[in-house]
């Protein structure tokens, strides 16, 4: 036989077709083709679940750019900024006071302080140019967590020296031990040494100091917010434009003082506990000129010209910066100040190298030798 050609089938036998490559694997038979289960692919499926997951991403992309349009709307940064009772708990604030006149020489004082809870430090310059006479000082003040305060004075005789002449023997005869115990030295002032110093004046300023360490309980911070918002005294002027504040993307605002709102909230202040509390502190016969001095609410007094900056974080609404401008008569006031949050921020405390009981002693042996020196 041709191995090419094909057996021919018996007769009266239909010939069968042939056969699919599966049957000439082995002798097993498999299921004709049409029989076996068959998954097709729908190609429809695919389409409509790509559709299906573009449409939620148009509404998830339109729903996040609308909310983050909301979020950082400029009213809203301003007001969420202005309401804002979540203060940092640790953190730097660097700015300046600039005093300046036509008459007078400008003075400036430039300050960095840093602080953790109850515990500040903050370093202090001030310059004064006035042709011959310039004074360029720096100290510092600082707290800590035992409510000790410390402050420090730099370049006192240095400075006294050079306005004193030919007289600054005569000073340091007189001053020369206070000046020493002082003069680039930290001098510690306990919670007992301030009450002492008060006594005699109505006001317990330990007391006070203690009251005000409290500040930013939420107890306080509560009525505070409600306060405000019943009597929001800061109205949004203009946003003058986005600005970039160490490293956050800021609005920058003006702002300007509702007066009839200011002094509504100034009446308010004093039905809160933290005043109340204050106001514990002052002896009972003081209470009235504590009152009169916290309350501008009766006050017809003309303002000054205020202005008011302040740059405010877009994304976590916290202030990053300020700018008051104070313009009465012929002198201007001007008071800044950067703030960057850290809540891990380190706060040094000052070692004591004078105690202000010492000083005390120090300044009553003065007046003493003064009072017993002999008059010509």
């Amino acid at each position: 036989m041709n191995p090419q050609q094909q057996p021919t089938p018996p007769v009266n036998q239909t010939p069968s077709p042939a056969l699919p490559p599966e049957r000439m694997v082995d002798d097993t038979e498999l299921p004709p083709v049409s029989e076996r289960p068959v998954n097709p692919q729908p190609a429809n499926s695919k389409k409509k679940l790509w559709i299906g997951l573009a449409a939620i991403l148009v509404v998830l992309v339109a729903g996040g750019a609308a909310g983050a349009m909301w979020w950082t709307s400029a009213d809203k940064v301003f007001n969420d900024a202005m309401y804002d009772a979540n203060y940092p708990k640790g953190g730097e604030l660097k700015g300046a006071i600039e005093v300046s006149s036509d008459r007078n020489p400008t003075v400036t004082m430039d300050y960095t302080s840093r602080f953790q809870g109850m515990k500040t430090n903050t370093d202090l310059g001030v310059k004064l140019n006035a042709g011959m006479m310039n004074i360029n000082m720096t100290g510092g003040i600082a707290t800590d967590t035992d409510k000790n305060l410390y402050f420090k004075v730099n370049n006192i005789k240095k400075t006294i020296d050079s306005f004193a002449g030919t007289s600054s023997a005569a000073v340091d005869q007189y001053y020369g031990d206070l000046i020493k115990k002082i003069d680039g030295k930290w001098v510690r002032m306990t919670q007992s040494d301030l009450k002492e110093a008060t006594k005699d004046s109505g006001y317990d300023m330990s007391c006070m100091a203690d009251t005000i360490g409290k500040i930013s309980q939420k107890s306080y911070t509560d009525e505070f917010v409600k306060l405000y918002k019943d009597n929001p005294y800061m109205t949004l002027k203009d946003t003058v434009g986005s600005e970039s504040i160490n490293g956050a993307d800021t609005y920058h605002y003006i702002a300007s003082e509702d007066q009839a709102k200011s002094k509504a909230f100034a009446k308010a202040m004093k039905e809160t506990a933290f005043y109340k509390e204050l106001r514990g502190c002052v002896a009972a016969e003081k209470r009235d000129e504590f009152d009169k001095s916290a309350d501008s609410s009766n006050s017809d007094k003309k303002q000054p010209n205020t202005k008011y900056e302040v740059w405010v974080d877009k994304w976590s609404h916290k202030l990053k910066k300020f700018l008051v401008t104070v313009d009465e008569n012929d002198t201007k006031v001007k008071f800044s100040g950067t703030m960057t949050d850290n809540d891990s921020q380190k706060v040094d405390t000052p070692t004591a190298d004078t105690e202000f009981k010492d000083l005390k002693t120090e300044v009553e042996k003065l007046q003493n030798s003064m009072n017993t020196s002999p008059r010509y």
